[in-house]
């Protein structure tokens, strides 16, 4: 009976996709904030981009398509780092005077000044589903205090950024040609930064819905297999 109950819970979750059957990763909340402090969270995209855009609502939809694969993040506005002809990345994202941390809970910066001012304090950038990328090259068209560089992005040669430096490299490692991609067939990837979050504020930590009906599931089908081993217990000693 209980081999019988395993497969039809393992059916049951054949029917859903991976990413309904599990929960997505989790954000930590940085734990050198107290409750009510406010903090900005980046991420890198796990996927890649031309860079070719002269357009920076691009890379936000770019960004944010990624983020929505996670529905722990994607109730996030999130802004794409970088530089086009018409707007700086400092600019584009407004960062006030407040920490800046990876989602795995790492402190990259104290606030924009810090941020903005040639380094930053590790290397690595994490993904939307928690993977770090130590050695990845990311489009920002930005100079390192976060100015536009002359080669920003929609150039024919735009800057992009080095996640293994965490000097000025980190955003502005070198140029590349946005046409081919750098020498890529599809490009770099793009990092992305949140809007200001509160400690204590909603928890990203919900299961989904799926999830959560898994889990009712599993919780209904073993009540039902204890009511049948009961009922036969009762009809043996009858």
């Amino acid at each position: 009976m209980m081999s019988q109950f395993l497969k039809a819970v393992f059916a049951f979750c054949l029917l859903l996709s991976v990413s309904d059957c599990c929960i997505g990763a989790v954000i930590v909340t940085p734990s050198d904030l107290a409750p009510g402090a406010n903090y900005y969270l980046v991420m890198i995209t796990g996927s890649v981009f031309t860079g070719a855009s002269s357009n920076i609502a691009d890379y936000d939809a770019f960004v944010n398509s990624e983020v929505a694969q996670n529905t722990d993040l994607a109730g996030i506005t999130w802004k794409a780092l970088g530089s086009t002809s018409t707007v700086s990345a400092r600019d584009h994202l407004g960062i006030g005077n407040f920490p800046i941390y990876r989602l795995d809970g790492v402190r990259i910066a104290d606030n924009a000044t810090d941020l903005w001012d040639g380094s930053i304090a590790v290397t690595g950038m994490t993904t939307y589903n928690g993977f770090l990328l130590p050695n990845s090259f990311v489009w920002t068209g930005s100079n390192p205090d976060g100015t536009a560089s002359t080669d920003y992005l929609g150039s024919a040669t735009a800057v992009f950024g080095f996640t293994a430096r965490s000097d000025a490299g980190w955003i502005t490692h070198q140029s590349g040609s946005t046409a081919t991609g750098s020498g890529t067939v599809s490009g770099h990837r793009m990092l992305g930064f949140s809007q200001m979050l509160t400690v204590g504020g909603p928890s990203p930590a919900v299961p989904e819905p799926s999830a959560m009906i898994v889990w009712g599931l599993v919780t209904s089908m073993g009540a039902m297999l204890s009511r049948r081993r009961l009922q036969k217990d009762r009809a043996a000693l009858a």
